[in-house]
């Protein structure tokens, strides 16, 4: 998708903006000249009309002065969105809560009802809501990845990232025996790289925080499940890194989640022991997140007994 068709679709799901103001707040922020930011672009008598906002300007313009700005146009697009909810924002919210209560239902007429809408934004929705079930019910249900490989497919030779690509092609990850690992390990990186860089952005790290938690630990499951177990450790070592992570309750149980799955493979007995005691304690508080992490640990808990098994009985023949 090119710049300005990147403008239109953001813009299509915005209140109207005042993007002159906006432009001079950052110029000013990065402790840039009107020159630097506006020459060729337009005149200075115009473009001090346009900063006092007065004026707006073409969206092939705009795309010019964000460029002088040093933004990307999806950086760009993501501070002028702020807190504005768009419908797309709206609706993959409701997929989440309607995946927490375990409405497969609900999430499947989401799926049938956009899975052809020309909204790109809503169409990934849809996707997503058949993903969720995917995940957790493939085999009852007869599902498989077709609608799912569309959006990977997307995700692997994406070339700009926005917020909204992140949080998206991060649900991917648990979905998929990615063959070879490089890709999703690309994709991995890309979501991580995006989520630092928005953050470094906006004033909305706790937020972003729960978003990069979700990613590792997606990333984490396809690792553990394709026996990638050395790749998976440096993961949990590059997640105690995210100091990002220490300021949010979903982060810092995502983060000791995280390590008990991993030590289910290598010391089951007492990673089990921590996951039940953890997810007791969730539990117990009536944690929004509690049903979800219990499957996960469920998941993992059956694999990693057997994998801890089969590696003690082929220790002790030795």
């Amino acid at each position: 998708m090119d710049d300005v068709s990147q403008f239109v679709l953001y813009t299509g799901h915005m209140k109207k903006i005042n993007f002159g103001l906006m432009c001079r707040q950052i110029r000013v922020s990065k402790g840039l000249s009107q020159k630097e930011v506006y020459l060729g672009v337009m005149s200075r008598s115009y473009y001090a009309a346009f900063e006092h906002g007065d004026y707006n300007i073409s969206a092939e313009k705009l795309i010019a002065v964000v460029a002088n700005l040093r933004l990307t146009m999806a950086e760009f697009m993501f501070i002028a969105r702020g807190d504005q909810s768009s419908a797309p924002d709206q609706l993959r919210y409701q997929i989440y809560v309607l995946y927490n209560r375990w409405n497969l239902d609900e999430l499947m007429a989401i799926f049938e009802r956009y899975r052809h809408s020309d909204d790109q934004l809503q169409r990934f929705n849809a996707i997503l809501a058949y993903a969720l079930v995917y995940i957790t019910s493939n085999h009852s249900l007869k599902m498989n990845t077709a609608p799912i490989d569309e959006l990977r497919l997307y995700f692997t030779n994406l070339k700009t990232w926005t917020l909204s690509d992140a949080e998206t092609a991060s649900i991917l990850l648990s979905l998929f025996h990615v063959q070879p690992v490089q890709e999703g390990q690309h994709i991995f990186d890309e979501i991580v790289s995006t989520i630092h860089r928005f953050t470094a952005l906006y004033d909305r790290a706790n937020d972003l925080a729960s978003t990069l938690a979700n990613a590792y630990l997606d990333w984490l499951q396809t690792l553990l499940i394709e026996h990638h177990y050395q790749l998976a450790h440096e993961c949990i070592a590059q997640m105690e890194t995210e100091t990002m992570f220490d300021q949010n309750m979903e982060a810092v149980v995502i983060r000791r989640l995280a390590d008990i799955l991993v030590r289910l493979y290598d010391d089951y007995p007492q990673a089990k022991r921590d996951g039940d005691n953890l997810l007791n304690w969730l539990t117990a508080l009536r944690y929004g997140q509690a049903n979800m992490l219990i499957a996960i640990f469920e998941v993992h808990k059956l694999r990693g007994q057997t994998h801890y098994e089969g590696h003690s009985a082929r220790k002790s023949a030795h």
